[in-house]
């Protein structure tokens, strides 16, 4: 167990915090890439979360006159599969600030492991950007291994983009609140199901953090489909002043027939009709279907890279 300094402070969070917290997350953005990828609000929508518990999920490390220095969170999807957020300003990181704060996250978790299913692997996780080499050497020193990432991809539109060929009884159209939450999240489910124990949200985490946030907008979610069924969608919105689509799925039925392709352009024509001339997207690094092929073909191109990086806290059966 890591001791934090006599002179520093840990407590709770509140909602008085959220500014301390979003210059927080700045400085770590500075450090790593160099641009803002969060708002004050967004930090808002997942403290109110209804699985979130601000009493024993968070926790943030101040100075003696008050001044937030680190912060750290913790949440879980099913108890099995368990992430973590920290984060410190640099002047602050020789007193092991963050290895403090990892410490109390990873006795948050083996709570969190207790109520996993009996014989299931339970892990512990969380995302670093490449570039970020300090806190990559302090996760591998507390027993964290490197695993599969994510690059995030982008598009700079400067002229209008190719118009959408759809597969041959492919239609499309908007999302319609009263009766397309439940298929949107089952497909979603569907389409990313991997053996590496991929563990979904629960129905009410995912709506919350997608169709719950202040500035969704559901005439930017695009549904495809064949007959009644939904063969693949691009959720659409905005992040930090650009466009985002999150996810873009095709099910398994209609792969490699050309409808992940024209989602995409479907939705970069409508970002770009509403003026939003960038527009970006996370992809698995090792995504099994080609995906950043497919994103590269259209003119994305890698901006990012966020390796994730894992302990197990408990050997087991992987629920896949």
């Amino acid at each position: 167990m890591t001791a934090f300094p006599a002179h520093i402070r840990v407590r709770r969070p509140t909602m008085d915090d959220v500014s301390a917290v979003m210059t927080l997350m700045l400085a770590r953005n500075q450090i790593e890439y160099g641009e803002a990828d969060m708002t004050e609000e967004h930090i808002r929508n997942f403290w109110l979360a209804s699985d979130f518990n601000m009493n024993t999920d968070a926790w943030i490390a101040t100075t003696q006159d008050g001044r937030a220095i680190g912060y750290a969170s913790v949440w879980h999807i099913q108890h099995v599969r368990i992430y973590t957020y920290f984060t410190a300003l640099p002047e602050y990181d020789h007193l092991h600030i963050k290895a403090g704060l990892l410490d109390l996250v990873e006795r948050r978790a083996w709570e969190f492991m207790a109520e996993a299913p009996v014989g299931t692997r339970v892990t512990l996780a969380t995302g670093i950007a490449d570039v970020n080499d300090a806190d990559q050497q302090l996760l591998a020193q507390m027993g964290y291994r490197k695993g599969r990432g994510h690059y995030r991809m982008e598009i700079e539109m400067y002229e209008p983009p190719s118009p959408a060929v759809w597969p041959d009884g492919i239609s499309v159209r908007p999302y319609l609140p009263e009766q397309d939450m439940h298929p949107i999240y089952e497909t979603e489910i569907e389409a990313f199901a991997d053996p590496e124990g991929y563990r979904p949200p629960s129905f009410e985490q995912w709506r919350h953090h997608s169709a719950g946030q202040e500035d969704f907008d559901p005439t930017m979610w695009f549904l495809a489909y064949d007959g009644e069924t939904i063969a693949g969608m691009c959720l659409c919105k905005y992040w930090v002043g650009s466009g985002v689509i999150h996810p873009l799925a095709v099910r398994s039925p209609w792969r490699r027939k050309g409808l992940g392709l024209a989602l995409l352009q479907h939705s970069f024509a409508e970002f770009y009709r509403r003026d939003t001339r960038v527009v970006k997207l996370m992809v698995d690094t090792e995504n099994p279907w080609e995906a950043k092929r497919l994103y590269e073909r259209v003119g994305m191109r890698v901006t990012q890279l966020h390796h994730q990086y894992e302990k197990e806290l408990r050997p087991g059966k992987v629920l896949a």
